[in-house]
């Protein structure tokens, strides 16, 4: 039986599209995951965001005047997003709201996947065909696009911007100080359990901290269960899956703590190799094989995203979320989702701005993104007032969302998505000892 009390609305994407929201990854993978409401007023951040590299560029086109045009302006703007205007419904519904306010203005909305989205704005930057705008795309590579001169300072539209106090730090992605990307939405990751097998281990309650975990795992074992289903194979995803128990434990890009890493990364393969993890858990990728294992009613834990809420509802058994147990450094998932850039070249950035300002940054926009992706609002008020704000699961993700953390925005953090899940993944098979592998990370993931 869910544990669900209200029904979500969401509906889950194509095959694939969800994998998309395994944000903060390289474009060139797929990506998304989480982060997701600051909704109940929950502010506090982890991590951070916010990168100052000598020697970048910054484009200007957005350091002028930011009054809108008149109504009767004719031009075109050419976006370029990862998603689908089929399958994502803001899109042409913006669209359809800026053609009611700007008759003559043409949307022209290009979808371009994912894994190429990156590398064609650059080579179409070196073509003299720039988009005006980027988005929805992954803005942990606005850094990257940044650092090539390609996307604008939102510092003029943001410091404007009536209800900035209204979102959280973790989804206003700086650069050299300015602002060059903005979240309306955001995915992030929390533990799902299973109430029954719980039960039937004698425990009341999921653990609050990473030692409880490991108690708790042993008496699942003990009573015949199995653990926690996480993805640990050879892919950027399992960086992912990994990074919010490395924000928990104090570590981020830039501020590894060797015993702390070697002894994070023990951690996970002591669970394996005393069989609270599975050993085959190195082979899945992504969380569409632990998410199958945990619904089949044999796990008693799972690493999710909000987007499996939907899905959730259905399941034969009583289950509910928790934030991921907290380690050292307290309990902190990693920020997901998409955001937007204007283009350095865009003749009309003002326009721009209006389009996802409307399309992303409202509280009524953010609200019917929730109930139409799942997708939760990047807005500190964006779930008041919906009646799937007092669900338990969405409030368990409200807390998640309220200790967020992120990676530092730097153009090198695409990089470093695939070693490090390279990394867990060679420590989680024991082809990798855990010290061996803390120093593997810290001498090639340090430099931002």
């Amino acid at each position: 039986m869910s544990s669900h009390s209200d029904d979500l609305t969401s509906t889950p994407g194509p095959p694939g599209e969800y994998q998309r929201r395994f944000l903060g990854a390289a474009t060139y993978s797929r990506r998304s995951f989480i982060g997701a409401t600051a909704l109940l007023g929950l502010t506090a951040c982890v991590g951070g965001n916010s990168s100052s590299a000598p020697g970048s560029a910054i484009g200007a086109s957005s350091g002028g005047a930011t009054a809108l045009p008149p109504k009767d302006i004719a031009a075109t703007l050419n976006i370029w997003g990862y998603s689908q205007a089929e399958t994502s419904s803001w899109i042409p519904r913006t669209i359809a709201a800026m053609k009611n306010e700007y008759p003559n203005v043409k949307i022209e909305y290009t979808y371009v996947p994912s894994a190429n989205i990156v590398q064609k704005v650059l080579g179409a930057s070196a073509a003299g065909q720039s988009p005006d705008a980027i988005g929805p795309y992954n803005p942990s590579d606005g850094a990257k696009l940044a650092q090539a001169g390609l996307i604008a300072s939102l510092n003029p539209y943001w410091d404007a911007f009536p209800d900035k106090d209204q979102f959280l730090d973790s989804v206003v992605w700086k650069y050299n100080e300015q602002v060059i990307s903005v979240q309306g939405y955001v995915n992030t990751s929390a533990l799902y359990y299973n109430k029954t097998i719980l039960a039937k281990a004698g425990l009341s309650a999921p653990p609050a901290t990473v030692d409880e975990l490991t108690a708790q795992l042993a008496k699942i074992k003990t009573a015949g269960y199995q653990g926690l289903a996480i993805g640990a194979g050879k892919a950027w995803s399992s960086e992912w899956f990994f990074f919010s128990w490395c924000l928990s434990a104090g570590l981020n890009y830039g501020s590894w703590d060797k015993d702390k890493l070697t002894a994070l990364l023990q951690r996970f393969r002591d669970w394996i190799t005393a069989g609270y993890i599975p050993q085959d858990a190195v082979t899945w990728i992504g969380d569409t094989e632990p998410w199958n294992k945990f619904t089949a009613g044999d796990y008693a834990f799972s690493h999710a995203g909000n987007w499996r809420l939907s899905t959730a509802k259905a399941l034969s058994f009583d289950w509910g979320v928790a934030p991921i147990p907290a380690g050292a450094g307290g309990s902190h998932s990693i920020v997901g989702g998409e955001g937007f850039s204007i283009g350095s070249k865009a003749n009309n950035p003002a326009l721009v701005w209006r389009f996802f300002e409307q399309g992303l940054l409202t509280k009524s926009t953010e609200q019917t993104i929730f109930r139409a992706l799942g997708s939760l609002p990047a807005r500190k008020d964006g779930l008041q007032g919906v009646p799937e704000a007092n669900n338990p699961n969405v409030k368990a993700f409200a807390e998640v969302v309220a200790n967020m953390g992120a990676r530092p925005s730097s153009p090198l953090i695409s990089d470093y998505l695939v070693v490090v899940g390279d990394v867990f993944n060679a420590v989680c098979s024991g082809q990798t000892s855990p010290s061996a592998g803390a120093e593997q990370i810290i001498a090639q993931c340090s430099k931002l």
